[in-house]
């Protein structure tokens, strides 16, 4: 399950702070994402939990090379951007988001 430990609590229930749990974010295509993105997740399951989701693109400063072989591999586009541009898209997406 695609973040399972951050997007639920011990019970199986949602974290409803947790942001791909909030409504308006929950069809998301594409992830904004910190530096080393995929970092010990050498598998295709990584990439392939993101795609069940719906998501088709993952922003990052940088990326796990194993991941983003798989990445490639499997049809996710994984799109390197300076870590002070992810932050601010990630900043403007929640922001506009929320004046949905």
């Amino acid at each position: 399950m695609l973040f399972a430990n951050w997007r639920y609590d011990l019970d199986g229930k949602e974290i409803a702070d947790f942001i791909l749990n909030k409504p308006k974010f929950r069809r998301s295509k594409i992830l904004v994402a910190g530096p080393n993105f995929g970092c010990g997740s050498s598998r295709e399951r990584a990439v392939w939990a993101l795609l069940r989701f719906g998501i088709r693109c993952v922003i990052a400063p940088n990326f796990a090379d194993i991941f983003c072989d798989n990445a490639f591999q499997n049809g996710l586009l994984p799109v390197s951007l300076a870590a002070a541009d992810c932050t601010a898209l990630g900043k403007s997406s929640r922001m506009q988001a929320s004046l949905l």
